[in-house]
């Protein structure tokens, strides 16, 4: 996700209110977007934020708004904020902490989501766990939001540490060359889906790939530390230098046509979320899979 953050290799500061408000000023809205019926329950997001880090200790690292593109929704835009608790860290795997994201907008569309993810302090990686009950937590936007949140404490620090001890397991699980390769190929489709011809029988008859590199492409690392050889060649590290390629982009390959190009980063809240939880399923389901056998 383009959010912008604030850190360096020796600590993790965080984002003032001024800071929070130049990256993603709908959060400090006072009312909902125009056109929104009067029956709707505005809440603006930053009492939400003041709950989370002045009562329960989280801290806000980053925070990034959708681009609109209709004038009379700016500053109503769509946006999220990411936390995390700084005393979590998560054992084993170098400067990662479980954290939250906080989604919300003022058009009506979507209720508070909180969804548990994972942030690495080494690259400014953001992670999304896969949905389910644990992985995410929704508020409406009535007058007992702040209160509701406030009895959601637990959870949401119940999640952080359900989400550290499935990364420790991931960080367990060694791949081999052939694995990454099976990994790197999945996670490729899910960007990049390739696109089947059929006949008129409905039957496949041929399978265009529409990616602009190959697998191996993405298990390319940025830094010395996520070397996938020998120790390094981790589920855990498998996924982190993945997603990392996916999402900041940047990758030389060639477009169907045979012109170079480079792949391009991920800028959409939603897409960013969406790949997000589709490579943790896919991290899930290998380590199963490499469980059993």
């Amino acid at each position: 996700m383009n959010m912008d953050l604030s850190f360096n290799a020796n600590y993790i500061k965080a984002l003032s209110h001024d800071q929070i408000r130049h990256y993603a000023p709908s959060i400090y809205a006072e009312q909902p977007a125009p056109g929104v019926s009067k029956n709707y329950g505005y809440v603006p997001t930053y009492p939400i934020l003041d709950e989370l880090v002045n009562e329960q200790g989280w801290i806000v690292i980053a925070a990034q708004e959708a681009h609109v593109r209709i004038s009379e929704n700016l500053g109503y835009a769509q946006h999220a904020v990411r936390l995390i608790q700084p005393d979590m860290k998560i054992i084993g795997v170098g400067e990662t902490f479980p954290s939250i994201l906080l989604r919300n907008s003022h058009d009506a569309t979507s209720t508070f989501q909180f969804l548990q993810a994972i942030f690495r302090k080494i690259c400014g990686n953001g992670q999304v766990r896969q949905q389910g009950e644990e992985a995410s937590l929704k508020l409406r936007h009535n007058s007992k939001a702040l209160a509701h949140l406030h009895e959601a404490a637990p959870l949401l620090i119940a999640g952080a540490k359900e989400t550290a001890e499935q990364v420790q397991a991931l960080s367990t699980i060694t791949l081999t060359e052939q694995e990454k390769g099976v990994f790197a190929l999945s996670a490729r489709e899910l960007k990049w889906p390739a696109e089947l011809e059929t006949n008129e029988a409905g039957e496949v008859i041929k399978v265009i790939e529409t990616a602009p590199i190959r697998p191996e492409a993405l298990l390319y690392h940025r830094r010395d530390a996520d070397d996938l050889k020998g120790r390094g060649a981790t589920l855990w590290n498998t996924m982190n230098v993945v997603q990392e390629n996916l999402i900041r982009g940047g990758l030389s390959g060639r477009t169907v046509n045979g012109r170079r190009t480079k792949t391009r980063g991920v800028q959409a809240i939603d897409v960013d979320i969406k790949l997000n939880r589709a490579l943790w399923a896919l991290a899930e389901g290998m380590r199963k899979l490499k469980e059993v056998s």
